[in-house]
């Protein structure tokens, strides 16, 4: 389905440009676009590389667990059903607390893990609560340090590079609170 969207967006973007007469425009962006790919993803690789380095450290630091008893009671609110040492817990409060920092990608691995030790708690073919709860809380993204978007923002020029923070915060802790809400809401 996605794929459609783009192939939609492509060919009304491409039809625009033809009937307004911006043939240059279009030449120029489908001769650049590899470029600006390329650039977007040494900028992605670069960061990711030194969050993953900086998770890493937090994690042989103690950082990292400290952070984890910090969200293991709140989480265990959560996810009623996990035992409060379940390794499942462990890894969602770790991909949590990676997501926190702004360090979505360098979160996936501990996402995924944490992921597979709710299937294997889970005893039906369907998703259980947790791992809905669990995509849900992943998929809003509560973060405080949108690293990403700083690293683009700064490759890209902007002319303040932070200035976006307090937005990005208010946003992710509301769609994060109301998804969780909607979320309990529907599951009763």
């Amino acid at each position: 389905m996605v794929n459609l969207i783009w192939i939609f967006l492509i060919i009304v973007g491409i039809t625009y440009s033809l009937l307004t007469n911006q043939k240059e425009i279009l030449n120029e962006v489908i001769l650049n676009v590899s470029k600006d790919t390329l650039k977007i993803f040494y900028t992605m690789f670069a960061s990711i590389i030194f969050f993953e380095g900086i998770l890493e450290v937090a994690k042989e630091g103690g950082f990292l667990n400290f952070m984890i008893k910090i969200f293991r009671k709140p989480l265990g609110v959560l996810f009623k059903n996990l035992a409060p040492d379940s390794e499942a817990l462990k890894y969602i409060c770790a991909n949590i607390v990676a997501n926190i920092l702004g360090l979505g990608s360098a979160a996936t691995p501990m996402g995924l893990k944490a992921m597979k030790a709710l299937d294997d708690v889970n005893e039906s073919d369907v998703a259980s609560n947790e791992m809905i709860t669990f995509v849900l809380l992943n998929t809003c993204g509560m973060t405080i340090l949108p690293s990403t978007i700083l690293s683009l923002r700064n490759d890209y020029h902007a002319i303040n590079t932070v200035n976006l923070i307090p937005y990005i915060i208010l946003t992710s802790f509301v769609l994060t609170f109301l998804g969780l809400f909607l979320n309990k809401l529907i599951t009763k």
